[in-house]
């Protein structure tokens, strides 16, 4: 999730208002501005993956909150700007040994923290 007010890793402190008015919806292509954190996110789908932009305002306070909480693993590479991992966290209906495989490549270098927290997602 992106976010601007500060590394939040509780799901609900992070959300973001947005208005169904400005969005740009396709079956190819989604777009949204997520008011909250002033961050334009888009979205390309394919048959098993999706491409993500995320578009940050000329901020000092800009961050990009990975979960993978639950049963998952990432691995970070500072030099190249790339984050990679995966989560087994799912809501049903895939297989027992299910993983969503995700990697993030920044055009600006970041900073790492974690949280301690462990708070099960929400159901």
């Amino acid at each position: 999730m992106p976010v601007t007010t500060g590394p939040i890793y509780d799901e609900e402190g992070r959300q973001s208002w947005f208005s169904h008015k400005a969005e740009t919806v396709k079956p190819y292509y989604y777009k949204v501005y997520l008011a909250e954190h002033d961050v334009v996110a888009e979205l390309a789908p394919t048959e098993r993956a999706a491409a993500f932009r995320l578009t940050y305002p000329q901020k000092d306070t800009s961050y990009l909150v990975v979960d993978a909480y639950r049963g998952g693993e990432v691995e970070i590479d500072k030099a190249r700007n790339i984050i990679r991992g995966w989560s087994s966290s799912n809501h049903g209906g895939v297989t027992e040994n299910f993983r969503n495989w995700f990697i993030v490549v920044s055009d600006t270098p970041f900073e790492v923290g974690r949280s301690t927290s462990r708070s099960p997602h929400p159901s």
